[in-house]
């Protein structure tokens, strides 16, 4: 063999080694890089129980940064009653496998209470109900809501309010249970969970899931406490709204399909009458199907509200009972109080409560009579449609999954 082909071929064999070098080396390297990548990366995942809290935390997560610490999953589906809601064995492995979870509590999520519960022992689920000021908790078991908390504004809360709460948390709510023990209607003796109807209380709510943020990932307190700041100042002007709407109307009465807005009432100087408790599954019974036909009557209530996800056969039927003595009432419009929806402005908190104060500003304003048969509106069919669809979700997703 020549020299020139040894030389050619101790070359090739030169190269080939360093090829082989290079690539047994390059992933080892690259495989580093990655591991430091997905540590570096690697998210909080926190669970909220209900589109609300999703929203909420939406807007306090509001930058790039924050997004790449924490992962929020969502249980409830925009559109669908919570109180109905069961919750999916995927549901459950999200719940059990996350970091935090955040819920409304007082049952609100009625099936999913026992689990959220048991979570909350643990130290990883936070009931915001539970982040209230005692003064402003209200108890169901009466569909005669007014203005006996008008101070709801007044809770301003120092910065350390939630700090205190992990000390102070089952000292102040020992008592809620207590207020279990009645079975007439369902829940109605409880903790009415709807507190997000005063927007100063949902605020109150949305400080205290941003002191437990920043106590899951450190350094990022500033950021948290920008957007808290931004969105609560959201707040602050649509309570205003709110405020500015509600003072515009003279006859400030409300009847819907469940007792739902005892806090709005309470805080916006309303009465609020409703035919079932605080759980859209307790029963209506006749006697309080004549009860609230004899108030509206009494009261020259013309125009009554469907929530957006209840059945509005209910409705109807009082209606229908107020028409046999010869009162006239029509449907004022749909109010969404239990949940988003996918379509603008409905699909935000802020939008939601706007929304809803312009409905009940329009409604209770003073409109031509129509009669029963009209008073159910030309767009009951497509919304009675919409609720067949959400039933049929609601039904058929534990079976798809």
């Amino acid at each position: 063999m020549n020299k020139s082909k040894l030389f050619n071929i101790l070359t090739m064999f030169t190269l080939i080694s360093l090829l082989v070098f290079a690539s047994s080396s390059t992933p080892n390297e690259t495989q580093v890089n990655t591991n430091e990548f997905v540590d570096q990366t690697e998210r909080v995942n926190i669970v909220a129980s209900h589109p609300f809290i999703a929203d909420a935390l939406d807007n306090l997560l509001n930058s790039s940064n924050l997004q790449m610490q924490f992962k929020v999953d969502t249980i409830i589906p925009i559109g669908v009653d919570p109180h109905d809601y069961e919750p999916v064995p995927s549901d459950i492995e999200l719940i059990n496998n996350s970091d935090y979870i955040f819920w409304i509590g007082a049952n609100l999520e009625e099936s999913m209470t026992s689990l959220l519960s048991f979570w909350e022992e643990q130290g990883k689920s936070l009931p915001l109900v539970e982040t209230l000021p005692e003064d402003s908790v209200l108890m169901g078991g009466h569909h005669d809501h007014h203005d006996d908390h008008d101070d709801h504004d007044d809770h301003d809360h120092d910065d350390d309010h939630d700090d205190d709460h992990d000390d102070d948390h089952d000292d102040d709510h020992d008592d809620h249970d207590d207020h279990d023990d009645h079975d007439d209607h369902g829940d109605e003796e409880g903790i009415d969970p709807h507190f997000w109807m005063d927007p100063s209380l949902w605020k109150v709510a949305v400080e205290a899931m941003k002191n437990e943020l920043n106590e899951l990932v450190d350094n990022v307190s500033t950021e948290l406490n920008q957007n808290y700041d931004a969105y609560a100042s959201k707040l602050d002007s649509l309570d205003q709204y709110i405020m500015n709407q509600s003072s515009t109307i003279d006859a400030k009465f409300l009847v819907t399909q469940h007792d739902a807005l005892a806090y709005f009432a309470a805080k916006y100087n309303f009465t609020t009458k409703a035919l079932q408790g605080l759980s859209t599954n307790s029963d209506t019974g006749i006697e309080e199907l004549n009860n609230l036909t004899d108030f509206v009557i009494e009261n020259k209530i013309d125009a009554v509200f469907v929530e957006s996800t209840v059945t509005p056969a209910n409705i109807q039927s009082l209606i229908d009972a107020a028409a046999a003595k010869n009162h006239t009432v029509t449907i004022g419009g749909i109010i969404y109080i239990g949940n988003l929806v996918s379509q603008a402005p409905m699909n935000t908190y802020i939008g939601m409560m706007e929304y809803n104060i312009d409905t009940i500003t329009e409604g209770l304003a003073d409109v031509p009579s129509v009669s029963s048969s009209q008073s159910s509106l030309p767009f009951s069919y497509s919304y009675i449609i919409g609720l067949f669809l959400t039933f049929f979700y609601t039904k058929t997703k534990g079976k798809l999954e």
